[in-house]
């Protein structure tokens, strides 16, 4: 049962959507933290998997566990119901098919404290669903203050911290102001800009305590569709952003976008619907404008600039190389990965 008017430093924000199989390792990571003044909002969203009895049954056992309804409304709508249900100065968010490190809370917490930081952004672990990451001694992790127009650099060069609004603690009232989109995927990335700027003193930090679970089913993965193209859609605003803002980080900014396109491009080669083929050319040329840059930016990894190569043969090319890095490495089909990946360029 919740305490009445009880107020924590931290609110943890987990959106709950038919994830019963991946919840209790999610809510049992939290529950063991070693920083315990907190409060964790499950904000169940229409689940019909058993999920919301799980929800209840911790919230039974939990005095700081609380359980928000929603009808069905997606990611988007269950942040912005946390943000403006949470009872503290800091907000965590948490995906309910992910999993943290006991001491998360309290080294975000730490550094937000010690640096009077808005936003402490950290680094995350991927780890392939049905595996386990190999235990390994972290160093002690080091955070550096830096300016909104490095953040936007490091964030979109996916170097330390990434472009994702889990792995970071949020001062709340940076997060008062902001609504992620409803019904549109990539939310992170729209929401990016408004974070960012609402921002008066940031934090990156080389700890790696968030578990990102890359599981087959989920949004960031799977077939194409016309929702691809918001992810796209929004690298373009955050370039325009950046171009007009931070100028210093306009390199970084134009790296993602390209990043995106080629995301983009391995997904529609292999679909083998005409229309998708005709609008696969049309980003060819788009990333082919910018390959000057992109070859010789010293930001880009040797096998992104390979996957650019190979596209100037023309996408026949493309899709063989793709076909035979993917058969090669034995790589799950699935293009899309977080953004902190390098964004899985092409052929590596």
């Amino acid at each position: 049962m919740e305490r009445e008017g009880y107020m924590a430093e931290i609110t943890v924000i987990v959106p709950v959507y038919n994830v019963a199989r991946y919840l209790p390792e999610c809510v049992e990571s939290i529950l063991r933290q070693t920083f315990q003044d907190y409060e964790l909002l499950l904000v169940d969203d229409g689940s019909d998997d058993g999920s919301s009895e799980l929800c209840d049954r911790y919230a039974q056992g939990h005095p700081n566990i609380r359980v928000l309804r929603q009808p069905h409304s997606g990611v988007s709508a269950a942040r912005n119901r946390g943000i403006a249900e949470s009872r503290s100065g800091y907000i965590v968010f948490v995906d309910s098919d992910d999993y943290v490190d006991s001491r998360y809370l309290e080294i975000l917490y730490q550094a937000a404290i010690k640096y009077d930081a808005d936003l402490v952004a950290s680094s995350s672990v991927n780890v392939l669903d049905g595996s386990r990451p190999a235990a390994a001694e972290q160093a002690e992790p080091v955070s550096e203050v830096v300016t909104t127009e490095e953040a936007y650099r490091r964030i979109l060069l996916g170097k330390v911290v990434s472009v994702t609004v889990w792995a970071n603690i949020y001062r709340k009232s940076v997060l008062e102001n902001v609504r992620f989109p409803v019904g549109e995927i990539y939310e992170d990335n729209a929401a990016l800009a408004q974070i960012l700027d609402g921002c008066g003193r940031i934090v990156c930090s080389t700890y790696a305590g968030y578990y990102y679970r890359i599981r087959r089913g989920s949004i960031m993965h799977g077939r194409m569709s016309a929702e691809r193209y918001v992810s796209v859609r929004n690298a373009e605003r955050l370039l325009r952003h950046v171009q007009a803002h931070y100028p210093k980080a306009e390199d970084a900014a134009r790296i993602f976008y390209i990043n995106n396109l080629l995301q983009l491009t391995n997904l529609m080669v292999m679909d083998a619907d005409p229309q998708c083929q005709a609008q696969c050319r049309a980003v060819r040329r788009a990333i082919l404008r910018h390959a000057g840059f992109f070859l010789l930016s010293r930001d880009t990894a040797a096998v992104e600039k390979g996957a650019v190569l190979c596209l100037v043969p023309g996408i026949p090319f493309y899709r063989l190389a793709w076909h035979i890095y993917l058969r090669v490495t034995g790589k799950i089909r699935c293009t899309i990965l977080p953004e902190q990946e390098a964004m899985e360029p092409g052929p590596k």
